[in-house]
């Protein structure tokens, strides 16, 4: 092994022997290395793939003027899972959230993500919002996801075009009018027969995913296609 390489991790070791790491989704020590940092592999064992036709019955069919050809979810959305959305979208861990869409590609979605693509991109944030975080953490979490694929992510290619409400709160139509007319498209890119993966880190009504896909069809995409990482179950 080269000095370079044994230095950084004797430090590391050092670091860790007087502040061991903690798990964010249960705050106790992690005594060991799990497949994604800052959280123990208990926490990562709760998480539960989400059924197909769950999906599909409880999202899809309840879009009342569907623009999504398809929605892959990876798992439901749990304690733990929220932990790790919240640390990547308030703690400016970027390259979590890619180590993240790595590892949920590789252990969950690439046993049921089954579409040929033309285009990726990410639902975007409001400029005021990314400013301030720093970066879309829907961004970081599809290039983690595609990672060492042939398609780059395309991070421009919608715009949001006024600051919404958050979503938490409202009811599923709220839901709806608080996204319309919210996105438009990069007049630059061409979309007119497309396939495009769409993606995001939660997905509830699929409200602002839908209202995304809305603005591609409006403009010919062939099919939009929506990639996230969990949704509420109960």
């Amino acid at each position: 092994m080269k000095v370079s390489q044994i230095i950084p991790e004797f430090i590391e070791g050092i670091q860790q022997l007087f502040y061991p790491p903690v798990c964010i989704g249960c705050q106790e020590i992690i005594q060991r290395n799990s497949e994604l940092p800052l959280i123990c592999a208990n926490c990562l064992s709760t998480l539960r793939p989400v059924a197909e036709q769950f999906v599909r019955q409880n999202i899809r069919e309840r879009i009342s003027s569907p623009f999504l050809d398809k929605i892959y979810v990876a798992v439901e959305f749990n304690h733990a899972v929220q932990s790790l959305i919240h640390h990547i979208k308030y703690q400016k861990m970027n390259r979590l959230a890619m180590r993240m869409g790595k590892w949920f590609g590789e252990t969950f979605l690439k046993t049921i993500f089954r579409e040929k693509t033309d285009l990726i991109t990410a639902v975007p944030l409001h400029p005021i919002r990314e400013k301030e975080r720093g970066y879309n953490q829907s961004y970081y979490l599809a290039r983690g996801i595609f990672t060492g694929g042939k398609i780059p992510v395309q991070g421009d290619l919608l715009f949001r075009t006024r600051h919404t409400r958050s979503q938490t709160q409202l009811n599923r139509q709220e839901r709806v009018e608080n996204v319309a007319g919210a996105f438009r498209l990069n007049s630059s890119t061409v979309v007119e027969g497309k396939i495009i993966i769409l993606v995001d880190d939660v997905i509830t009504t699929g409200a602002t995913l839908n209202e995304c896909a809305r603005v591609l069809k409006a403009h010919r995409a062939a099919k939009v296609i929506a990639v996230t990482l969990a949704t509420p179950v109960d």
